[in-house]
């Protein structure tokens, strides 16, 4: 009877392991989030390769990549005035990123305050002549209303 148990128990642990080896290539092949995990927010994602997935919503903007560690506020503000067609493509350059950062007051690097504030934005989106709502913790419908 010991013998049966113990052939039975070799057989069961020859396929644990192999199952085991399985599980292990399929989680290495899934990736550091695993096959069903949302994309983090802080992951390096190329925005321009993207795919549409339940968790990514194009919205048809154009971005335009800053060109400073300090103008991100600038660059997505000419992303917006982009998809309004207030700016052309061949405006979206770093001579009007860095006017436009000029006139919101953004700070460079050194500055005590570096980058542009959501008050800063909202000021200069204002003085020409949009309607600006601001928030957090927003959801997609208040995006699109």
């Amino acid at each position: 009877m010991r013998i049966g148990a113990r052939k039975v128990s070799r057989k069961w642990r020859s396929r644990a392991g192999i199952l085991l080896l399985i599980l292990c290539l399929a989680v290495i092949a899934a990736g550091p989030g695993g096959a069903l995990a949302a994309p983090s927010s802080v992951s390096a994602a190329n925005y321009y390769e993207m795919k549409p997935s339940p968790w990514y919503v194009s919205l048809g903007v154009r971005g335009y990549q800053q060109t400073t560690e300090h103008t991100c506020g600038p660059a997505a503000v000419m992303s917006l005035l982009h998809w309004y067609r207030l700016l052309a493509d061949s405006e979206l350059n770093a001579a009007t990123e860095l006017r436009i950062a000029r006139e919101m007051g953004t700070g460079d690097k050194q500055s005590v305050r570096p980058g542009t504030s959501v008050a800063q934005m909202t000021s200069w989106l204002e003085q020409h002549g949009f309607r600006v709502a601001s928030g957090e913790d927003g959801s997609l419908e208040l995006v699109r209303g």
